[in-house]
């Protein structure tokens, strides 16, 4: 029996929710509408009703459009309207061709299970980074210079530190210390940069897959990221090209060295070919270096091949500690007073307490002895990955380089999303997919973050819960794990 299409705040009711519609699948459907008045606002009312009292779970994939208009009765476009509102609030998620989903907890939020292992946040693990900084806080307390920290210093910073910058970033590159410009942290580097670079309602290409900060950037300025196809190199050379032709783009955002999520590395010869492309369509280069010191063995930067066409970025915080907000970032020479004006007027100065405390670390050799660590740890936490889900992995997971991130590929019928809510139902927490991906040609899998577990036991419970996810023969049965 058709349901009535009646709009009524009392009584209408659809089929059984047990009934299947015309393509046989089953799936959410509305156990009332209770409010008069359009049928789309009731749609999505009820929807919002069902997940905030768990009846409709985190991941849960959602009738096609046209197969909950069949079985509520109503047209297509009442509940394509529904679909577009609840989108638009961040209650859903659509995917093209793998279908629409619950979203999950939004990126870096705790899940709901108590202890959970948060293989989302791309940070080191505990090391002796805090014992390193209390000594050299300590230390620059009792220095005599210490008041002179607190007055206004030069917005680009003080060239002692400048100069520790440069020995800090070489061999491979090592910038005149009159370029370096010290900022809070790679994001307000990547944020002043890209205010130079581009305008709002500019195209900026990225990897199809990206870095969650630069989408929030884009998102912030009203810039338009456009998706650039990778493979186990990183940025592929005829994508690009094409990317340039389609979109008449005249910035790419790239991550060449241990690409954050797939942490890829470009080869020099890649590196080579993606800075012809640059040099022959006009674009300016955002270079995002912040992993370099996991990857002793990796080409030089595009930055060196590029010093006329790129800002090349990178910080201490994912070496030493997140909290610890000092970037520097080296713009094109013709952008370097700009730039400089950029930080007077969205800072004045990086804190110079903090600048200080890092570049004693690299002055003492510190920070040289707290990079290895986290290479080994890396290495470590790695091998345990692989160990637990190398049947799932892709090949670059397997190279010499280290990062705290991996790459897990899923194939179609798998929709990351579903995957990320039954692991946080038993205590995982995974980065969303649509957190990383630039659009719908993204590749379907999840980054693994190895260094969010405080512990290697508590990693390997992660990892052991997700491989055990990943052996449920059928996606629709992850509901149910």
């Amino acid at each position: 029996m058709r349901p009535s299409t009646r709009a009524s705040d009392d009584g209408w009711r659809p089929p059984p929710a047990g009934e299947r519609g015309v393509s046989g699948a089953p799936g959410w459907v509305p156990t009332s509408l209770r409010r008069a008045g359009p049928r789309n606002v009731a749609i999505l009312e009820a929807q919002q009703r069902d997940v905030e009292r768990g009846a409709l779970a985190a991941g849960s994939r959602l009738l096609p459009h046209r197969e909950l208009a069949e079985r509520l009765g109503l047209s297509l476009g009442t509940v394509s309207k529904a679909y577009a509102e609840a989108e638009r609030r961040g209650l859903i998620v659509g995917m093209v061709g793998r279908g629409t989903f619950v979203r999950p907890v939004a990126t870096g939020a705790s899940p709901a299970a108590p202890g959970a292992v948060a293989l989302d946040l791309n940070v080191p693990p505990p090391g002796p980074e805090a014992e390193m900084l209390a000594d050299a806080f300590a230390a620059l307390a009792r220095a005599r210079d210490f008041r002179s920290l607190f007055d206004y210093l030069p917005h680009q910073g003080l060239a002692r530190h400048r100069e520790l910058a440069r020995e800090w970033m070489g061999p491979r590159y090592a910038p005149a210390a009159e370029h370096i410009v010290i900022c809070h942290g790679a994001q307000h580097a990547l944020a002043l940069a890209l205010s130079l670079a581009a305008r709002r309602g500019d195209t900026v290409l990225a990897e199809c897959l990206t870095y969650t900060g630069m989408k929030a950037l884009a998102a912030y300025h009203g810039f338009n990221l456009a998706g650039v196809d990778i493979d186990r190199e990183g940025l592929r050379p005829d994508a690009l090209e094409e990317a340039c032709r389609r979109t008449g783009a005249r910035v790419l955002y790239a991550m060449p060295t241990l690409h954050s999520p797939t942490a890829t590395t470009m080869s020099e010869a890649r590196r080579a070919a993606i800075a012809e492309i640059v040099e022959r369509h006009d674009l300016l280069v955002i270079e995002d270096n912040v992993y370099n010191f996991l990857a002793p063995a990796a080409p030089a930067p595009l930055a060196a091949l590029l010093p006329e066409r790129c800002f090349y970025v990178t910080s201490l915080s994912k070496c030493v500690a997140p909290g610890l907000r000092v970037g520097f970032v080296v713009p094109p020479a013709r952008y370097l007073d700009r730039l400089v004006l950029a930080v007077r007027a969205t800072s004045w100065m990086a804190t110079p307490v903090a600048v200080e405390a890092g570049c004693r670390l690299i002055e003492n050799g510190m920070l040289g002895r707290l990079v290895e660590q986290r290479r080994a740890e890396a290495a470590r936490r790695r091998r345990l990955a692989l160990d637990l889900l190398g049947e799932y992995l892709d090949a670059q997971a397997t190279g010499e380089a280290a990062a705290f991130h991996l790459w897990l590929p899923l194939p179609p019928e798998r929709p990351a999303i579903e995957v990320v809510a039954a692991a946080r139902r038993r205590g995982v927490a995974l980065t969303p997919p649509e957190a990383v991906a630039v659009d719908e040609r993204s590749p379907n899998g999840l980054r693994l973050c190895l260094g969010g577990p405080q512990t290697p036991d508590a990693l390997r419970h992660g990892l052991q819960t997700l491989r055990d996810l990943l052996q449920v023969p059928s996606t629709s049965a992850l509901s149910y794990v």
